[in-house]
């Protein structure tokens, strides 16, 4: 035992399968007489705080299970007698080395085992932990449980239903290393959660009746944060449904150029049970999408508004980080028809927020989305069109943001020829960038303004989807464009930051390049190179 517990490299050593195989042989030859010999040095061991003699305890336990597969029922019970009360001391003196090592002890114990076989086993793990528990023997408590069921998954349907019951009211728990943990153990609840057409639901607990039950306090919270971001002076008249949310918000409205939208900027950190269901659904989320076997479930987009809405929430940082691992494994992800389509029609509500962060959020997600789904959702004519509808509208925004983001969104769309016919296309932008402005400031003047910028954005789009090409109509572009160099703001900056990306990716092979342009238009394009005078 000595040589057993002798600690090899620091930090470094983990649990043994050799040695495990090599306890699982013992005892399974041996039987319950060769286990009692074990038996007071495994009370020393579990008991100790040294790491190494926790994690060569954990290696003589899974060999017992796994040794005792067929043993008489007699001796079992005789053996699940004397670790019952040894695996209650482990889960609350394990430690931060050693969790790994815990949970792996009890996956392997599992392993290819009937559970009805070690009942013991998950009945111990099941236990509820002790009202004084640290939020890190939670966790150990978690990992242990979810390494035995994550075994069993299919089998142990009962289980499953009854631990996500138990895990229900701690959904919003205040510490993070737990609400990470059990995002994690929400994705092997709901991992069976897989229906083939014409396939009976299965018995372990559906992710749509965990999301319905989230949705009516999330939904509150979005309904609050979306009031704010519209009319910040409403805030302080929902203390009614502020109460109900155990916290007070406090903003403050810095009105810009934008005319009557406010920025909005949290004075202090929002740290209520929904913001913390919140964290622990995203990271739920997360964790399914990267390891499901089936892609992502439609149910997650009706959570997309409020996850849009809070990615920007500068406050806090933990809430800002999930939102955005949710937004960048749902992009990411293949979808299935059914799927594309609850994923735009989320997309076109947010596109309709009154927050204009929200929006440009959305625009980030449906480029990576339809770059990463472009075959399937090129397979309905409904869907291009949808696209297509919703970055087209927003390239009319409100908001600068908004509407550059949408623009760029519009140049990869041309680049990877996801709009076949743009010809039609083009004929607007070029209707829009004529648009008659004056230098006033009222609200129709504003609105000539932001239409010619459109107009002109889509320009520069179509120049920007051919960064290695110049096709016949590019040249003609940049006369319309050097006509609006004196335009009021953001017209001009617009038009030469075109200009630059050109210049840059049409630099090495200018000299072929430069033969599609007449000596005119090189003259409009080295006038627009060339930046304002202060005197003009």
């Amino acid at each position: 035992m000595n040589f057993l517990t002798l600690e090899e490299k620091k930090g470094k050593d983990k649990f043994n399968g050799y040695k495990f195989l090599m306890f699982k042989g013992l005892f399974r030859n041996g039987g319950y007489e060769m286990f009692k010999i074990f038996m007071p040095h495994l009370e020393a061991l579990v008991s100790s705080k040294l790491e190494s003699h926790q994690r060569c305890a954990a290696e003589i336990i899974a060999g017992a299970v796994r040794g005792a597969k067929h043993w008489p029922y007699e001796m079992v019970r005789d053996l699940w007698k004397f670790l019952t009360p040894l695996i209650r001391s482990a889960l609350v003196n394990m430690t931060e080395e050693t969790i790994i090592d815990w949970g792996v002890c009890f996956a392997t114990a599992s392993e290819n085992v009937d559970p009805r076989r070690n009942h013991w086993l998950f009945e111990v793990l099941m236990e509820e932990p002790g009202r004084n528990e640290s939020s890190f023997t939670e966790c150990g408590r978690l990992y242990s449980l979810q390494g035995a069921l994550n075994q069993q998954l299919w089998r142990m349907a009962e289980l499953l239903n009854l631990w996500f019951e138990r895990l229900r009211p701690y959904l919003s728990h205040p510490f993070q290393n737990v609400r990470e943990r059990m995002g994690s153990v929400l994705n092997n609840i709901f991992e069976c959660d897989l229906r083939f057409p014409g396939g009976n639901p299965p018995q372990s607990p559906l992710i749509s009746n965990f999301i319905d039950y989230v949705m009516p306090q999330l939904t509150l919270l979005y309904s609050i944060c979306a009031e704010a971001v519209d009319k910040p002076e409403n805030l302080l008249n929902k203390n009614a449904k502020l109460s109900s949310l155990n916290h007070i918000v406090s903003l403050k409205a810095d009105v810009g150029a934008q005319g009557d939208q406010a920025k909005l900027e949290p004075v202090e950190k929002v740290e209520d049970p929904a913001i913390r269901l919140l964290k622990t659904v995203c990271k739920w989320i997360s964790a399914s999408v990267a390891r499901s076997q089936y892609g992502v479930s439609a149910d997650f987009y009706k959570l997309l508004p409020l996850i849009c809405l809070m990615e920007s929430y500068e406050s806090d940082e933990e809430l800002s980080r999930s939102c955005t691992c949710v937004l960048l494994a749902l992009g990411q992800t293949i979808h299935v028809p059914h799927c594309v389509s609850a994923a735009l029609t989320a997309i076109k509500k947010v596109s309709q927020s009154s927050s204009w962060q929200a929006r440009a959020t959305c625009m980030e997600f449906l480029q990576v989305l339809v770059f990463n789904n472009m075959p399937v959702i090129l397979s309905s004519q409904k869907w291009t069109s949808e696209v297509n509808n919703i970055v087209l509208r927003l390239m009319e925004d409100d908001w600068l943001d908004v509407r550059v983001k949408s623009a760029q969104v519009l140049g990869g769309l041309l680049h990877t020829g996801f709009i076949e016919d743009s010809t039609d296309l083009l004929d607007v932008f070029k209707q829009k960038a004529a648009i008659k402005i004056s230098k006033t400031k009222t609200r129709q003047d504003v609105t000539s303004l932001k239409l010619r910028h459109a107009g002109v954005l889509g320009l520069c789009a179509f120049i920007n989807a051919y960064p290695y090409d110049v096709p016949e109509f590019i040249p003609d572009l940049f006369v319309i464009l050097g006509q609006h160099l004196n335009d009021p703001q953001p017209v001009p900056s617009t038009i030469r930051k075109t200009l630059g990306d050109f210049k840059r990716t049409h630099h090495d092979n200018w000299a072929q390049h430069s033969l599609k342009f007449t000596e005119a238009q090189l003259t409009v394009l080295g006038d627009l190179a060339i930046p304002p005078s202060y005197y003009a």
